[in-house]
Parts: C-alpha cells; sequence; structure tokens
C-alpha cells in the first residue's frame, strides 16, 4: 500500500489576513505566488474597475478601519461598522465635515478628502463610535491609546 506524502503548503492573505492553501494564491510569472488570495484579488479587481468614488472609499475605510482596530486590540466583530451602515452615514452626514462643517470630498485624490474618524479613541471603529471629518481634523483629533501618555521631548 502506498502512502501519498505531500504536502500541502498554506501563506497568509496580505489582505484578508486569511491562512489559506497556497492553492488558493495566483502563481506569478516568476514563479513566486501573490502575496492576496484569489478572492481578494478579484474583490481588488472590482473595485478599481468601479467609478463611484464613494464606493472606493466605503472599501478603503472597512480594510484600514479593521486593520487599525485589530492593531491596537479594539476590534469587536459584534460592533464593528458596516457598508451598509457606512452609506447610510455618507447619506445622512452629507458632504460636511462633522468637526468643522468643511465640505469633503469622496475622492482619493483630493486634499480634501472624507476620512472615517473615532469619537473616542479608546473604542475601535464601531457603530456607535464613527463620524466623517475632513482630513485635518481627522488629524487632529487622532491619538491612538499608546500614545496618549508618552513625552516629545525636543533633540539637540
Amino acid at each position: 500500500m502506498e502512502t501519498n506524502n505531500e504536502q500541502t503548503n498554506f501563506q497568509k492573505c496580505s489582505r484578508c489576513e486569511k491562512i489559506k492553501s497556497t492553492d488558493e494564491f495566483r502563481m506569478k510569472s516568476n514563479k513566486s505566488l501573490s502575496k492576496m488570495c484569489l478572492t481578494c484579488l478579484e474583490t481588488k479587481k472590482r473595485i478599481r474597475n468601479r467609478n463611484d468614488p464613494v464606493e472606493i472609499t466605503i472599501e478603503k475605510w472597512l480594510r484600514s478601519s479593521k486593520k487599525e482596530d485589530k492593531m491596537y486590540n479594539l476590534y469587536n466583530e459584534e460592533k464593528f461598522v458596516t457598508k451598509e451602515y457606512l452609506k447610510q452615514l455618507i447619506e445622512d452626514c452629507g458632504v460636511d465635515c462633522f468637526y468643522c462643517m468643511r465640505e469633503v470630498q469622496y475622492d482619493c485624490a483630493q486634499v480634501d478628502e472624507a476620512k472615517l474618524s473615532k469619537i473616542d479613541q479608546d473604542l475601535g471603529y464601531n457603530i456607535d463610535n464613527i463620524t466623517i471629518t475632513c482630513h485635518s481634523c481627522n488629524i487632529k483629533h487622532f491619538n491612538p491609546p499608546q500614545l496618549r501618555n508618552m513625552q516629545y521631548t525636543k533633540k539637540h
């Protein structure tokens, strides 16, 4: 009786962060595997092909917010924002920054690009803790918990 000793290899997708069989990754021309799984590559392709800047912005917000929440151990799957909630928030807020009321744009190439901001930095990007701001106000209100008590000293 002959046994099959083939070993299945696994790799972590750089986008969805799931560990998947290497069969689920594209083989590049240089014989290396893509960093993203086939599912994420297809999603990225669909997003890139869309012309709606709001849809593109929402997808970007969801990815970056989840990554940041996980990095600071603030991610709560039950409370985390959803695509549907973000669409409704955009509809409700319109094009004005929550803090300064300046008009924001949903085009990534703009200086006054709309940003998803947390109201309370000690919490994650949860449905009851987010708003839409301009880039300037987003930076002014960003202060991750790990940096709150740091002392900044000028080096000579």
